[in-house]
């Protein structure tokens, strides 16, 4: 799963959950880090209509907010697939369980890709159903090109993963620290640290590395 986002999800759902307002700083944090992070996440309010998607699942869709908001998320979903999708999603969102669902979607290059939408429920204390949060893996992105490059992708941690796939996307140093809410300073030194870490020299060498690991696509 790229860059741990379960992780994320899960630690961020609960964080939603004890939240009692969108102003509450739990809700806050979890969204600047949904906002920052490489990975694509979604949220839904209790009756299963999108009221959020990251930024990184908005320019793959080529699309914004609003066109994916309420039922637009599936717009684009393969013919053949869009019958199981709507089945399987409203079949977990009225039993109130975590899902996963694969299927095929028109992404901004015109052409469709096979993703896994992953969806964990988010209940309040009284027990009701508030919405769900989820994150969206691409599937078929070319993970198992370089088995190398993935198991030296492995031994980076979530943080080293996150400062990679930024610095793939051609954000600045400058840029990456605002994105992940830390100084210039750490931003630079996990640059650096990655490089020496992955035996790299420059920056080119780490943007390589990421398309051999499957971390962007070419």
């Amino acid at each position: 799963m790229m860059l741990g986002i379960e992780d994320l999800v899960t630690t961020g759902a609960a964080a939603v959950c004890a939240a009692r307002t969108e102003e509450d700083p739990a809700y806050t944090e979890f969204m600047r880090l949904a906002n920052a992070s490489p990975a694509m996440v979604w949220m839904a309010d209790g009756t299963g209509l999108c009221t959020f998607a990251s930024p990184t699942w908005l320019a793959f869709r080529g699309k914004t907010l609003e066109q994916e908001a309420g039922a637009g998320w599936a717009d684009g979903i393969h013919s053949e697939d869009a019958l199981s999708v709507w089945r399987d999603y409203w079949a977990a969102l009225n039993a109130r369980l975590p899902f996963r669902i694969e299927y095929r979607i028109l992404g901004a290059d015109g052409s469709f890709h096979r993703v896994e939408r992953f969806g964990f429920p988010l209940s309040g204390g009284d027990g009701e159903l508030r919405g769900y949060v989820g994150c969206i893996t691409l599937l078929d992105r070319p993970l198992l090109a370089d088995p190398e490059a993935r198991r030296r992708l492995a031994a980076l941690s979530l943080r080293e993963r996150q400062v990679l796939e930024l610095i793939a996307l051609g954000r600045s140093t400058r840029r990456i620290g605002q994105d992940l809410g830390i100084s210039y300073k750490t931003a630079d030194s996990h640059r650096t640290h990655l490089l020496k870490k992955l035996g790299i020299h420059e920056v080119a060498g780490l943007v390589r590395f990421a398309i051999r690991a499957g971390v962007i696509a070419p």
